[in-house]
Formats: C-alpha cells, structure tokens, sequence
C-alpha cells in the first residue's frame, strides 16, 4: 500500500512539473482578455475626478525626491518620517511618471498594477481550481467597487497589492513543480510589497501560508519543509539588508501609521461590519459556500481554502477593531483578492463547471446562469461604488 502511494505521488509530482499553467494562448485566455478589458474600460470611462489629496502629496513628494537624486536640492520635509510606505519607492515612481503623462500617466499605472493582480487572481485560481472557476473569480474580482475605485487612484496601494498578489503566485507557482529554489525569491517580494506600503506586513504570514500549504498538498512534508526553509531565508536576508540602507526614521513611520496606529475617523464597528459586507458581501458568501464544499469533499485542499478564506477577513477585522474609517474602502481590496479564487470555484460549482480533478462528481446540468447573474450583480453594485467612493472628494478643477 505504501508502495502504491509513493508511486501515485511522483507521477502527480511528474503531472505537475510538466505543466505550464502560466502560458497565454489565444484560444483559452480570451476570457481573460476581454475581463480585463471590461475592467480598465469601466474603470477609464466611469472614474472621473481632480487629484485625491493623496495622490497630490505623494507625486509632490516623489518629484521632489527624484529631483534630489539627481543632484537637485534636498526635499523639504522628511516624508519618511510618516508616509505609510517608503517613500523612495511608489511615491518616486508615481512622481516620474506624472512629470511625463500627469496625473493620468500616473493613475494608469495603478490600473496597470490592478489588471496585474486580477491576472494573477486567475491564474492562481486555474491552478487549483481549474480554468472555470478561475473565469468566475476573475470576472467577480474586476467587478468589485474596491477594485474599480483602486484602479484609478494613484497611491501606494495597487502597487503594493500587485506585489503581495505576485509573492501568491509564486506561492502557488512554487508548491506546484519541482523548482524549489524559486521559493528565493519570495522574500524580496515580501519585503518590497512592504517598503511599497507598510500595511503589507499583514500578508506576509498568509503568503508563507499559501507556499506551505500548496506544497503539502502537491508535494508533500519534505519538500514542504524545504521551500519553507529558502523563504524564511531570503525573507530575512532582506529583512536584513534593508535595514542596513532604509532611512531609520521610517520606523517611526511604521508605527505611527501602520502597527500603532491611533484612529483617525472613529465608526461604530457594526456600521464598519454592515460596510465591509455591502461592498463584498457577495463574494465573501461565495468564498464560504466553497469553503464548506471543499471541507465536504476534498480534503486536500482544506487547510488551503481555510487559509484564504480566513486571511480575506484580516483587514475587515483590523479596521473593525481599531474602528478605523480610514482607507477602509481600499483596503477592502486587499482582503477581497484572497476571497476571489473560493467565489470563483463556488460559482463554477453551481454553475455545473466543477471538473473531475476534486473528489467528487461533477455536478449535473449547467445552471451557468445563476452564476452569470451574480456576476452582473456583483458588477452593477461595485461600478455603482466606485463611483461614490471616487467622488467623495471636492473636485477643484475649474
């Protein structure tokens, strides 16, 4: 019996490697395409308002910062003292690239960065949940208001959740082939997804998660135990080097606005709890109909499900702690990205797309437009949202 397992294992092990999920051809990512096209259109063509305080004090400060780079006066104030990200890295960029194209050039970017993160939402969903369930995810993930109103804000945030989406993917991508010394790599992204936007610390642990809990589920303990080991390793190896040339003020930075962080618009928690479920409450739903399927009928990917269901609920818990108004609407985003790939399996389960790789049978008859509509309602309440989150602010155009 034993002798049966080991052998099943290399050829799952052999399946694998030999795959590449990660290669776009024509006939299977059209939906994909025309997804992300739908996002950056609705996006581009619903989003319209002058610079967010936000984006004005970030861009200032990067061309000031650049400027100083290349041999130009020191900026004025100490930004690093309390931005909530490094300031020598989206702000710079962000700065660039409004000397270039304005604030639009600017804000494209962030679009660009939240197209990159959907990508990866159907993608890492395609890998364990097959391409159906990743069509779901994908189509519900573009059409969340957090998403819609990300893609149009130039600040630190969609940079810092594509960086955080990537180290996922990597994840996945990791404990899914032999190429254990790409879990190197994960550390950097870790640690830049932070320095991008310090609340990213809060992921680092779910991403480490995913890598480990991937692994077991594909490949077993050993291998396991040795991405796990590389991680940690390159995660503090940049841990490290980064403290050695990072500007120490930062750290007041940190704590300031990210680890103890004093509340700046205090909410009742129920109304903070009733929010966080008006903008993703349909997905959330999902994510749970699918965490109770797979506990049900797929024991190998439980602890997976369990882990991005529960690191979906960190930044809804954190801002209803805290009872933290504040970017609460961004951050919504963060969360949400771990929730997509359970919707998106969900929805391909009743919709009758559930492949034969889970243990159970496929489900019969293809109610694809039960799934289809809660697509389009997703859609019709998230652009509707992003409208008025992007219009809370005066406009000071002339």
């Amino acid at each position: 019996m034993a002798v049966i397992s080991t052998s099943t294992t290399k050829a799952i092990t052999r399946s694998i490697t030999r795959k590449k999920p990660w290669t776009l051809s024509p006939p299977t990512a059209w939906p994909l395409f025309l997804i992300l096209a739908t996002q950056a259109i609705v996006s581009l063509a619903t989003l319209h308002n002058t610079a967010f305080q936000d984006e004005g004090l970030y861009i200032y400060a990067g061309q000031q910062l650049f400027r100083y780079w290349m041999g130009g006066p020191a900026p004025l104030e100490n930004y690093a003292f309390y931005f909530s990200g490094y300031p020598w890295v989206y702000p710079v960029i962000g700065g660039i690239l409004d000397k270039v194209g304005g604030l639009e050039l600017a804000r494209a970017y962030s679009l660009f960065c939240m197209m990159g993160v959907n990508t990866i939402v159907y993608f890492c969903t395609k890998k364990i949940f097959q391409r159906p369930a990743a069509i779901f995810a994908s189509a519900a993930y573009a059409s969340l208001g957090t998403v819609l109103y990300l893609s149009r804000l130039a600040t630190f945030d969609a940079m810092c959740l594509f960086l955080i989406a990537l180290g996922t993917g990597l994840a996945i991508k990791i404990g899914t082939s032999r190429h254990s010394w790409l879990a190197l790599l994960i550390g950097p992204l870790l640690m830049l997804s932070i320095l991008t936007k310090y609340a990213a610390m809060l992921f680092s642990l779910p991403v480490l998660g995913v890598l480990v809990f991937t692994s077991l589920a594909f490949l077993g303990w050993w291998r396991m135990i040795l991405r796990l080991v590389l991680a940690l390793i390159s995660l503090a190896g940049s841990m490290v080097t980064t403290y050695y040339f990072v500007d120490k003020s930062a750290f007041h930075a940190i704590s300031g606005t990210t680890t103890n962080r004093v509340a700046e618009i205090i909410k009742p928690r129920l109304e903070l709890f009733l929010h966080a479920l008006q903008m993703g409450g349909l997905v959330w739903a999902a994510a749970l109909v699918a965490l109770v399927l797979i506990f049900r009928m797929d024991k190998r990917f439980r602890l997976t499900a369990l882990l991005l269901f529960g690191s979906s609920w960190l930044v809804p818990a954190y801002h209803i702690y805290e009872q933290e108004g504040v970017s609460f609407d961004k951050h919504l985003a963060f969360g949400l990205f771990f929730a997509a790939p359970l919707a998106g399996f969900a929805l391909a389960w009743i919709s009758g797309h559930v492949q034969h790789s889970f243990s159970f049978a496929r489900v019969k008859g293809r109610h694809w437009l039960v799934g289809l509509s809660v697509i389009l309602l997703i859609f019709m309440l998230g652009s509707q949202q992003s409208q008025t989150i992007y219009t809370q602010w005066a406009h000071t155009g002339g």
